[in-house]
């Protein structure tokens, strides 16, 4: 069922807000959704704002405002996630949009439970798995397992605690974000507030290695090109 995006945020309580394009991240680090795409580039929203990440640092000339690369998108999303053939997902409340690059797809917004039946409103966090390709939605203490192939997609075992299936990873996340390519095969990134984990697909437990800085990692130096450390 397509939604009229206007009706549809007004009915829940939400809006697409103009924004402000003079937010300064490394000033407030927290973010509400982050996804490489197949640019090799983090993009990273916060607000009506989005920011493109190369090579740990924040690239020149941002941050913008999301509706005007993918229109119609609301402010504040909750998670988005990029899949195959270009395709990305955005999600907010009850509904989702979906674009092919940046061309928002016919007949969207549509109710999440219709789209990916099984799956809450209100997520948290959500991507693609690298390790088997399904994807992972995030809401509270919990996570759930959709399989786009399977019917029903979500198994009867989901939702599960996410200190049973991830090792180390907080509740409550911000976003999840699938690794940028063969640099860091099989590696998932967690966010939450201003910190991040990095999560080993293979060993199923955050990352540690003594001869490098534990995690949780603060967000501003190490993925923004942050000078400083923010004020706490």
């Amino acid at each position: 069922m397509s939604l009229d995006v206007n009706v549809t945020l007004g009915t829940f309580g939400l809006s697409i807000a103009p924004g402000d394009n003079t937010f300064n991240l490394c000033e407030n680090t927290t973010i509400d959704a982050a996804f490489y795409f197949k640019d090799g580039k983090l993009y990273v929203f916060k607000g009506a704002h989005y920011w493109v990440v190369v090579n740990d640092k924040l690239e020149s000339g941002y941050p913008k405002l999301a509706k005007e690369k993918w229109n119609g998108l609301p402010s504040k999303i909750d998670t988005a996630f990029s899949y195959k053939n270009d395709e990305l997902f955005f999600f907010k409340g009850p509904v989702y949009w979906k674009y092919v690059a940046t061309k928002l797809e016919p007949g969207y917004p549509k109710l999440i439970n219709d789209g990916f039946p099984g799956i809450p409103d209100d997520i948290q966090a959500a991507s693609v798995w690298g390790k088997n390709g399904f994807i992972y939605f995030f809401k509270d203490n919990r996570y759930w397992r959709y399989e786009p192939n399977r019917e029903p997609p979500v198994r009867s075992a989901y939702p599960k605690a996410i200190s049973d299936g991830w090792d180390g990873i907080p509740n409550d996340l911000d976003a999840m974000v699938l690794s940028k390519g063969d640099t860091t095969k099989g590696v998932t990134y967690f966010v939450k507030g201003k910190e991040y984990w990095r999560f080993d697909d293979e060993k199923l437990k955050v990352f540690y290695d003594q001869n490098y800085a534990p995690y949780p990692r603060q967000t501003g130096p190490w993925w923004f090109g942050c000078s400083k450390l923010p004020d706490p």
